[in-house]
């Protein structure tokens, strides 16, 4: 990957529109050239950023990406020489965002570790399988992942992100808003203010997230022997409780909507439930909009914000507890990867 400059990290703006969407903390916002905010993901640290159309892209990253692209042109990285640790590091992650990625057949690709900035880190790049999307019809796509994972001091963060191999270079100038439209649509449609089952795919990738945790992140290997002891001793409980935290802020959202918009007696599903309540849609009144999803984030104790990237758009989601991100891409036109931060 090409090393980028830090010359080139974009002022990063709100998308218009979609200031509706932001929770409480994020009111204030920062005139184009006045601000340029730190590229890196840190916990309920809103990101500044307003009316981004236009922009080449905006520099947002989890951490082990930054390290990847500022080191991976360096002495520092080293790569494995062994290639059956693309699978092992890749392979769990993959399955998590609800992509098979070949479960029967090695992966091919290239797999690196860096020791940069006090942290350990492990990079699968050029994955490659093939998969149906989902919505679509039977048919595989072939499809490219990345997978960053890292551990340091403050905690631990991993992004899996799936793209297609081609195709970006063809969107339309508009792409961007669109993306972000269609990610405000998916959040009506999660917390009920929506019935459109179009907009059904940002609850369906969450739902297979949380449910699938438990019984995958046990699979997840690394290519050093310090790193494998700390994700068996802790590293699988402490993202186990970050999803768990966030399963949880969004049932409290889906019940405030409920409450607030339908009937103040309204009740959740009795019984254990680790994912999202059933979609439940809140009938009568279609004008429900942007102030009623910021009012339900803000009580479910959720920052959100839509950041335009150079290929995907991020719906980034913080609380006091960590950071999680998913991806739409355009292309795909599917959620495709997560980023975790705990």
């Amino acid at each position: 990957m090409k090393k980028r400059s830090r010359a080139r990290r974009v002022r990063l703006l709100f998308l218009a529109g979609c200031a509706g969407v932001l929770a409480a903390g994020m009111a204030a916002v920062w005139g184009a050239g006045r601000f340029v905010p730190p590229r890196q993901v840190t916990a309920r640290t809103a990101l500044p950023v307003h009316n981004a159309l236009g922009v080449e892209s905006a520099d947002v990253l989890f951490w082990p990406e930054e390290i990847w692209e500022e080191y991976s042109l360096t002495d520092a990285a080293v790569r494995q020489e062994n290639l059956g640790f693309v699978p092992d590091l890749a392979r769990p992650w993959l399955i998590l965002a609800g992509w098979d990625a070949g479960t029967e057949n090695g992966l091919p690709g290239s797999c690196w570790r860096v020791s940069a900035q006090g942290s350990e880190c492990f990079f699968a790049r050029d994955v490659h399988f093939s998969e149906t999307l989902p919505g679509g019809d039977d048919s595989p796509r072939s499809l490219t992942a990345q997978v960053s994972v890292g551990r340091r001091d403050t905690g631990f963060a991993v992004t899996c992100r799936v793209f297609a191999p081609e195709g970006y270079q063809d969107l339309p100038d508009d792409w961007q808003e669109t993306a972000v439209q269609r990610c405000r649509d998916e959040l009506k449609y999660l917390f009920g203010f929506s019935e459109d089952e179009r907009y059904a795919g940002l609850y369906e990738f969450l739902e297979e997230l949380f449910r699938l945790k438990v019984e995958h992140l046990g699979d997840v290997q690394f290519a050093g022997d310090e790193m494998t002891a700390w994700w068996q001793d802790e590293g699988i409980l402490r993202t186990d409780s970050l999803l768990y935290e966030l399963a949880g802020a969004f049932r409290m959202g889906q019940t405030r909507a409920m409450q607030s918009y339908y009937r103040a007696s309204w009740l959740p599903p009795t019984g254990a439930y680790e994912g999202l309540y059933p979609h439940e849609v809140i009938p009568g009144d279609t004008s429900l909009g942007d102030a009623e999803l910021a009012r339900v984030l803000l009580e479910a104790g959720l920052d959100a914000q839509v950041v335009t990237m150079e290929q995907q758009a991020m719906l980034l989601f913080s609380w006091e507890g960590g950071d999680v991100a998913v991806y739409y891409d355009p292309v795909l036109d599917c959620f495709s990867g997560y980023s975790l931060q705990a």
